[in-house]
């Protein structure tokens, strides 16, 4: 970061801060001057050639528990699918899980023909992440993928056309099928295929139970990871697990009163195992 400019403080771009280490030191520095606060997202993990949830960093050294707080810290949730596929899992990885070859993208962002032989790999699905952080938290104390989960778009048009009857493409360019292009014209492809508009999907909604519809109530919630994913319907779904819960709690009106009083709503933290009250419409 080099400090501030007339409009305020500049922004940390990759050449600040190529590896997340950086990034989160620079989030920190800015935090304490501006006392602003801020949430770090993993983006499209499924193309990170393994290293997003690796047990080791970016840099090729083992996770220590300095590093997992400071990632716990920053990055409490993470993009789980968008326009360019699912993250939580792939084939490749859970081939009994009927539903994981959901929105597949194989495809690297790179040109033909760096961007040959795509392979799923442990490190990039969020799935494979919650079990990394059990098995480092049993190594050295600290799960540092933790995770709550968001979807996203990634389209470049700021409108959220999640729903496939309702998508309007990643670019203006490609909103309708006529104008959805066929050919790869940035170059990238796997010598099979090119990547272009029709091979996304119209992604997903970050759906956030926030206190209120405020950018500081939101993003309290991004920390306390109470969020979901959805892949394009707005379904409202809420969940708290706890010890005391009735059965006919999950069709009480007062649903999330009960929940809050009597457990720990979706990202919190428990001990043992607990019975579930949930709720989707």
């Amino acid at each position: 970061m080099e400090g501030t400019t007339a409009a305020g403080i500049d922004p940390i771009g990759s050449d600040d801060a190529p590896y997340p280490e950086d990034l989160w030191n620079a989030l920190e520095a800015m935090s304490k001057e501006t006392q602003a606060d801020f949430v770090s997202i993993p983006h499209n993990s499924n193309l990170s050639k393994g290293y997003m949830f690796s047990k080791t960093t970016l840099k090729g050294q083992p996770i220590d528990e300095e590093y997992a707080r400071q990632r716990m810290k920053w990055e409490p949730i993470v993009e789980a699918t968008q326009i360019k596929g699912d993250s939580e899992t792939h084939p490749g990885l859970t081939p009994d899980d009927e539903f994981a070859n959901f929105e597949r993208f194989d495809f690297y962002l790179q040109a033909f023909p760096q961007a040959q032989g795509y392979k799923i790999q442990k490190g990039d699905t969020v799935r494979s992440a919650l079990k990394n952080g059990l098995e480092l938290a049993g190594d050295i104390g600290v799960n540092p993928f933790k995770l709550g989960m968001i979807g996203s778009t990634d389209a470049h048009t700021a409108i959220a056309s999640a729903e496939e009857p309702n998508f309007w493409g990643k670019v203006a360019t490609d909103s309708t099928p006529a104008t959805k292009r066929r050919d790869d014209d940035d170059g990238y492809a796997d010598g099979r295929q090119s990547f272009n508009g029709w091979n996304m999907s119209a992604a997903g909604l970050a759906a956030v139970w926030s206190t209120d519809n405020t950018r500081q109530g939101i993003v309290a919630a991004m920390k306390r990871r109470e969020t979901y994913a959805t892949t394009g319907p707005r379904i409202q779904v809420r969940l708290f697990a706890g010890w005391e819960f009735a059965e006919e709690d999950a069709q009480s009106p007062e649903i999330a009163s009960i929940g809050y009083a009597g457990g720990v709503p979706m990202g919190g933290e428990l001990s043992a195992a607990p019975a579930v009250l949930r709720r989707a419409s």
